[in-house]
Order: C-alpha cells, then structure tokens, then sequence
C-alpha cells in the first residue's frame, strides 16, 4: 500500500513533467500530432512509467495516481495499453 506521501510525490513529478512537455493550452491541438504524442511518451518511458504493475516497476496503485494526472494533463500517451500489457 502506497502512503499519501508516495501518491503526491508521483503526482507532483507528473505535473511537473507535464507542465513542461504537455503543456494543458496546447493539449488539444499536440494531441493530433503523432510526433508530439511519441515525444511525451518517450519522456514518460524514460521516467519508468511504461513499467507500472512490473517487478521493477510502479505499483498498480501508483499506476492509478499516473492514469489521474495524464486525464488531468488531456495526454493521450498509450498509459492504458501500457498498463494492461504489463
């Protein structure tokens, strides 16, 4: 079980990440570019959040708190395929 601690922790570095390669006033129209889509999912993979419910990587819990934040950043990273497939 993950603590509240750990929960915003992983939050606050996605809206982080976010903010900065996904930012909320361009989501919409980067969404329709697949070239933006693959570069924020590359940052994504680089962070291990392609590895939610792994051994060695998040928690499906965690993956509960990353699923969150990408709705509430509007990214259509594959998180859901990822997640499923792990």
């Amino acid at each position: 079980m993950m603590s509240d601690a750990d929960r915003e922790m992983i939050a606050d570095n996605l809206r982080a990440l976010f903010a900065v390669h996904w930012p909320a006033e361009t989501a919409v129209e980067r969404s329709q570019v697949p070239a933006e889509v693959a570069r924020v999912w590359a940052e994504l993979v680089a962070q291990g959040f392609d590895r939610v419910g792994l051994p060695d990587g998040p928690g499906l819990e965690a993956g509960v708190v990353i699923l969150c934040e990408a709705g509430r950043a509007n990214c259509p990273a594959p998180l859901i395929p990822a997640i499923s497939a792990n």
